[in-house]
């Protein structure tokens, strides 16, 4: 089964219900994570190389996201959709990665999300660059826009990257990173956390804005 990293970060800005909800979520995770390594990868390759778990963490963006969705809606009643097709009013213009309405007592918002996936190469320039979460929320906010009319809710657009790690290296580097993470690493990443296996492992991370806020940068 994967390790949860014992840190959970979470920017004190989100330091209200949906940063509540926000470390709920990134601890569902680990327990999805586990019943699909149960499942499906408690095997050995003929390689030889790696062991169950281990093999779980280089999968692809889209299966990322189902992972995730799985973690939003397996213990509530959470509206969710994934990859929905956007329209203009002239053509199908993509397909956003995946939406859901967060709903409390206190508020209520609909959260348009853009996922990555890519691969940690002890190379964290990019954390502390605007521009990077930037052009990611851009392109939830594309999407938004195009169908802005429908959506009567407060509106935040969400990245989330999902950063494996390939080998045991560059795993030891990254559980210094998760180690030493604190409120002044980075503020423009508002969650980050670390799970891995034996020799790998994979970084969750990202940022949420409200749509209002994005639109005067």
């Amino acid at each position: 089964m994967p390790t949860h990293h014992p840190k959970i970060y979470v920017n004190p800005k989100l330091a209200n219900s949906f940063g509540t909800f926000i470390s709920k979520v990134v601890i569902d995770l680990r327990a999805e994570m586990s019943r699909i390594s149960q499942a499906f990868y408690q095997y050995k390759p003929l390689d030889g190389e790696l062991v169950g778990v281990d093999n779980l963490f280089s999968v692809i963006e889209r299966t990322w996201i189902g992972i995730f969705n799985n973690a939003l809606v397996r213990n509530s009643e959470i509206a969710v959709m994934q990859e929905f097709n956007v329209w203009n009013s002239e053509k199908n213009i993509g397909r956003c990665d995946l939406l859901f309405r967060f709903k409390d007592e206190n508020q209520e918002a609909d959260i348009f999300v853009e996922a990555k996936s890519r691969e940690f190469y002890n190379n964290l320039s990019r954390f502390g660059n605007v521009e990077f979460y930037k052009e990611i929320l851009g392109q939830a906010y594309k999407y938004y826009k195009e169908e802005h009319n429908y959506y009567t809710k407060e509106v935040k657009l969400m990245a989330i990257i999902f950063e494996w790690i390939r080998n045991n290296e560059r795993l030891e580097a990254a559980k210094s990173v998760m180690d030493n993470w604190g409120d002044k690493s980075d503020p423009e990443t508002d969650f980050l956390t670390l799970y891995y296996g034996n020799t790998r492992g994979v970084f969750i991370y990202g940022k949420i804005i409200p749509v209002k806020e994005y639109e005067l940068q």
